[in-house]
Formats: structure tokens, C-alpha cells, sequence
């Protein structure tokens, strides 16, 4: 029933919102690496540990964006239109044109922006050593043992109004989580003769 349906029924209509402005992301990232290690010789053995952590924080902002509850409010709907369906609702009458001029007020009330946190960090710490046990025939009699452990987190936290889904056009993920993973490790080394070496 509205004036430029030709369809003579419902019809959907896509149309761009510029009258909320140009989409900006903004993105800050913050990211560092702090690693050490010891090494030295005891009791035989020669070793050496090293620890180190991983972390890196990112910030999205993207501006700009359509508020679903500012836009199916009362007071932002135009009159002139008979309704208008939002994500499967009817959104009731106000002052919002979805193709027309629009008063700075109005765009205000249904603009808004959203922003996505994400963290993560790793840590790691190993030890190794190695020594000889005996003489053989062919040479010396090698071990080497070590252990490897690895904590990893990361959270990614996407924006409560896209969790609430108040923004128009867009989905959302969001991920939290955390694993530990470590190894133990042990390897001889058996001369034979001069030109071969078993390794177990």
C-alpha cells in the first residue's frame, strides 16, 4: 500500500543507511615479549632453563553503526510510514525516514558504536641437560633429558549490545579458553665405531 511499491504486496526494501555516516574501525593492539634464561654446569650435568611470556591485548571500535532498540523506539519512526519491519518485528511510528532527511536528533538516537576486546597470552618454561655416563670403546656414552611445559589463554569479548543483538547487520563470536600443554623427554646416545652412532 505504500506510494513506489510496484509489487502490489510486501516487498523488502534494502537501502544503505549513509545518513548515520561513513563506518569507521579503529584498532589499538598492544603486544610484548619478556623471555630469560640460566645456564650453567653441575654435579656433570650441562644445562640450561628458560622462561618466557607472550601477551597481546587488541582493541575494536567500529562507529557508526545502527542501534536496533533506537531504531524500532516510538519516538524514531517516521508517520508518514505505515510500519516498518525490523528483524521480524513491526516497529511502531515516530520520526525516523528510512529514505528521506533525517534531523540530527533523530540520527543521534540511533546511531551508536560497538567495541570487541581480545586478549591472549602464552607462557613457556623449559629445562634441559645433558651429560656423558661412560667411556665405551668408540666414545662416550651420552644423555640428554629435558621437560617442556606450555600454558596458552586467550578471550575474545565481543560487544554487549551485539550479544544482546542491538546491532543491526552484524553477528558476533566470542571465544574463551585456556590449555596447558607440557613433555618430558629423555635420548642416549650410543657410539659404535668412529663413523656410527645409535640414537635412542
Amino acid at each position: 500500500g505504500e506510494a513506489g511499491n510496484p509489487t502490489g504486496q510486501f516487498a523488502e526494501l534494502l537501502i544503505p543507511s549513509f545518513d548515520l555516516g561513513v563506518q569507521q574501525q579503529d584498532i589499538t593492539s598492544n603486544n610484548y615479549k619478556v623471555m630469560g634464561g640460566l645456564a650453567g654446569s653441575h654435579f656433570g650435568w650441562d644445562w640450561d632453563s628458560a622462561l618466557g611470556i607472550t601477551r597481546s591485548k587488541a582493541k575494536s571500535t567500529t562507529k557508526n553503526v545502527m542501534s536496533y532498540s533506537g531504531l524500532v523506539d516510538t519516538a524514531n519512526l517516521a508517520p508518514s510510514v505505515a510500519f516498518v519491519l525490523v528483524n521480524g518485528a513491526i516497529a511502531g511510528e515516530g520520526s525516523y525516514l528510512p529514505i528521506g532527511a533525517n534531523t540530527p536528533e533523530v540520527i543521534e538516537s540511533i546511531r551508536t558504536s560497538m567495541t570487541r576486546k581480545s586478549e591472549t597470552e602464552v607462557i613457556v618454561a623449559d629445562l634441559k641437560g645433558s651429560r656423558e655416563l661412560m667411556q665405551l670403546p668408540a666414545g662416550p656414552l651420552g644423555l640428554a633429558m629435558g621437560v617442556d611445559v606450555r600454558r596458552e589463554k586467550i578471550k575474545d569479548t565481543p560487544d554487549a549490545q551485539l550479544v544482546a543483538g542491538d546491532i543491526l547487520n552484524y553477528g558476533y563470536t566470542g571465544t574463551e579458553g585456556s590449555r596447558t600443554a607440557g613433555a618430558l623427554y629423555a635420548e642416549l646416545a650410543v657410539p659404535v665405531n668412529k663413523a656410527i652412532e645409535v640414537q635412542a
